[in-house]
């Protein structure tokens, strides 16, 4: 289970009362915060864009089994629907992926005295100097989980490589239609396809470990300072 929130409010007060420079640190906690918040944007969009052209649920019906055969009356509103929730999708895995280089380089600032270069500043050096720690531990759960995974081989893959595809599809066997996540391999790893709604879950419990590191991460300013 994750704690409910990240008290990010205490951060900042710790980084006023206790650092010299305060201003230009509590801009990159206000980034990580508005970083999440972008991702609610997208969670919401990549979920909910297509239900007014398709209505709730997957059932295969035959009014949105005409979508998949470009039939429709409306097929040009579904065509825009599927377009947005595909860039929805895209923003709600870059932001994830945002949020947790913004949080390294928040701790590179905050406990190693920005020892990590800025421009080689991400999770895997970051946790190469930290101590054993509370913050250490969460870090590499984050890390070593299969959302956080998928979330890096994802963003890696469609911003470097090629945009994986998010065909609408009727899954016969499974008596469902709706947008699907195709398979892809990264660094040879093969990642599995997903419903739309399993790769939203997925990459949302990715972001939520972000709590438990924040909260890891006031503790071990508290302790600093």
């Amino acid at each position: 289970m994750y704690p409910d929130r990240w008290h990010v409010e205490k951060l900042r007060d710790l980084v006023r009362e206790n650092y010299d420079e305060p201003e230009s640190l509590i801009r990159v906690i206000n980034s990580v915060s508005r970083y999440i918040g972008i991702f609610v944007v997208h969670l919401v969009g990549a979920r909910d864009t297509m239900k007014p052209v398709v209505g709730e649920g997957m059932d295969p019906n035959p009014g949105k089994l005409k979508y998949i055969f470009g039939a429709a009356e409306d097929q040009n509103d579904f065509m825009a629907a599927k377009l947005e929730t595909e860039a929805h999708f895209l923003g709600f895995v870059h932001s994830a992926r945002s949020i947790f280089d913004v949080f390294a380089f928040l701790v590179n600032k905050l406990l190693l005295n920005s020892l990590i270069p800025e421009d080689k500043c991400y999770l895997d050096p970051v946790l190469k100097k930290l101590p054993d720690s509370e913050l250490k531990n969460e870090l590499n759960a984050l890390k070593n989980s299969s959302s956080y995974s998928y979330v890096v081989a994802f963003v890696n893959t469609s911003k470097h490589r090629y945009l994986i595809d998010q065909p609408y599809v009727l899954n016969i066997p499974e008596g469902r239609v709706g947008i699907r996540i195709s398979r892809f391999e990264y660094k040879g790893e093969s990642f599995p396809e997903y419903w739309i709604e399993e790769a939203l879950e997925l990459v949302l419990a990715a972001k939520n470990r972000i709590i438990a590191c924040g909260n890891a991460l006031n503790a071990a300013v508290l302790e600093k300072v």
